[in-house]
């Protein structure tokens, strides 16, 4: 208690001092924000329209900031109507500087009211605009990027990244049979609802996504090079590129290590494109032939060999091997029994995050709203078929 007192103390002095230089308290500053936002929304030129509704701030109570990026912020919000919170991306139009920026988040929303309902999935609530801003209202998810856990953990047994892996596919599932590629599916596009153990993964981040039918083939190369597919660097690829990336994912999940490094750019795409896996050294040697396997079946450089959604998720009894224990487990209340000893998974996520280097730091630059910088994104590298890889 005496520590809280001081605190509070420290913070009035803080609140004083700024009374006396004519600056906002601390207190003052979210009602200050508000203030702005809403001077901002009727006073200043209408930057660009895009057609959405104008009363968000009639329907929502701002409240804290959650994460900031190169295009904005997020924030929880509350619904006035309903007293419940959730996650608003805050995004200034003043930085859509191109029509391509302004078509991308128009594609993100559409994408978003496509997709249902589904626990895999971030739920959005509605897409909001004043002359100003663009509001992105969704489901609030506050346990944490998939990211996070790993670099904590160093790397997951085998149980745990059965039920892991499976809510990845479970949501990329829902995504193609609605015709949508994800095309950034990373660690850091996966957060956990809460931070309670039986907490959900969801997917969030669409904004590289696209609309996509059965056998069509995209040229332009997007994503994040850890995670991108040989044919997305090659500039000619269809919805197969989803799984190789959540074969990535599991990858790592079960080693620890990230499956190659680079310094630069073509190190990486020559890396990618030669598809060479270690799966002998480190802790691959602990991890069971049915995993290998199936990493191996969603790691395959040839599109037209790799694994099918199905096939994943039906024909590969790896998964069932845990599930009806963790599933006990999680309705017990209690904690997950592992089936490797721990003592043998000490290891420091530290270094995890070293080998990963850039991907390290450019992570922690976002967080629920996956406002973010800039992403990976080129036009097309040459001409490719309609059809076949």
């Amino acid at each position: 208690m005496e520590m809280d007192r001081n605190s509070s103390s420290a913070g009035s002095r803080r609140n004083r001092k700024r009374n006396r230089e004519g600056l906002p308290t601390a207190d003052e500053v979210p009602d200050l924000y508000i203030k702005k936002l809403k001077e901002d929304a009727h006073e200043k030129e209408p930057c660009h329209s895009i057609v959405y509704e104008m009363n968000f701030l009639a329907s929502y109570h701002l409240g804290r900031e959650l994460g900031s990026g190169g295009f904005g912020n997020t924030h929880v919000c509350t619904e006035k109507a309903t007293g419940l919170k959730y996650a608003c991306k805050i995004i200034d139009k003043g930085k859509l500087v191109s029509q391509e920026d302004m078509s991308d988040l128009r594609n993100e929303v559409s994408i978003m009211k496509h997709l249902p309902l589904h626990e895999n999935i971030v739920e959005f609530r509605g897409a909001y605009e004043d002359n100003q801003r663009v509001y992105l209202v969704m489901e609030l998810c506050e346990g944490g990027e998939l990211f996070d856990k790993i670099v904590d953990r160093g790397f997951y047994n085998e149980d745990d990244a059965a039920v892991t892996i499976k809510a990845v596919m479970q949501a990329l599932k829902v995504c193609h049979e609605h015709g949508v590629m994800h095309r950034d599916l990373k660690p850091e596009n996966l957060l956990y609802t809460s931070k309670e153990k039986t907490a959900r993964l969801k997917a969030i981040d669409f904004g590289l996504s696209t609309f996509f039918h059965p056998g069509q083939r995209f040229h332009e190369q997007v994503g994040s090079y850890w995670y991108m597919a040989p044919e997305v660097v090659l500039g000619n690829y269809g919805q197969e590129a989803d799984i190789w990336s959540a074969g990535i994912i599991l990858y790592v999940l079960l080693c620890g290590d990230p499956p190659f490094s680079y310094e630069t750019d073509l190190e990486a795409e020559e890396a990618i494109i030669s598809g060479v896996f270690d799966y002998q050294n480190g802790r691959w040697s602990e991890i069971s032939e049915d995993a290998k396997d199936l990493v191996k079946g969603m790691l395959d450089r040839d599109p037209r060999k790799r694994l099918t959604l199905k096939q994943v998720l039906v024909k590969f009894h790896w998964f069932d091997k845990f599930e009806g224990h963790l599933i006990a487990c999680w309705k017990a209340g209690s904690q997950v029994r592992r089936v490797r000893s721990t003592c043998s998974g000490l290891y420091d996520g530290q270094v995890w995050a070293v080998r990963f280097g850039r991907l390290f730091v450019n992570a922690k630059a976002s967080m629920a709203g996956k406002i973010g910088g800039p992403k990976r994104k080129r036009r097309p590298k040459r001409k490719a078929s309609s059809k076949g890889p």
